[in-house]
């Protein structure tokens, strides 16, 4: 029997954009009858991710609006989903101009809510 040693394997994800972290409520419109609340707490051009997700309802594939208070709705398709949390390409990738703009708007909105509770 050979001894093949011991090797570290690095696994390096290169992602084609950039995620930004940001904490804003959102309300995810799957199917036509079901809406569940989540928070998002990703961000890209070409996606985002969304945790505290009470359903379990989502497949792989499945087209979702996430409604964005006051910003725009963004309809994507489900990536992955487990824990709570689902993984979704948006249908369209958002422009650079836009993506600022979300960011800086649910970062904003986010530090207002913790001022005040302060």
């Amino acid at each position: 029997m050979m001894d093949w040693g011991s090797y570290v394997v690095t696994v390096l994800f290169i992602r084609a954009h950039k995620r930004y972290g940001v904490c804003r409520g959102v309300r995810l419109h799957h199917r036509p009858d079901g809406i569940v609340e989540g928070l998002l707490i990703e961000l890209s051009q070409e996606g985002c991710r969304v945790s505290n997700v009470q359903s379990s309802g989502f497949a792989i594939g499945d087209t979702v609006v996430v409604e964005v208070p006051g910003g725009p709705n963004l309809t994507a398709h489900v990536r992955w989903q487990h824990d709570g949390m689902v993984g979704l390409r948006l249908c369209e990738a958002l422009h650079k101009e836009s993506l600022s703009e979300l960011v800086t708007r649910c970062r904003r909105d986010t530090q207002a809510i913790c001022l005040k509770r302060a």
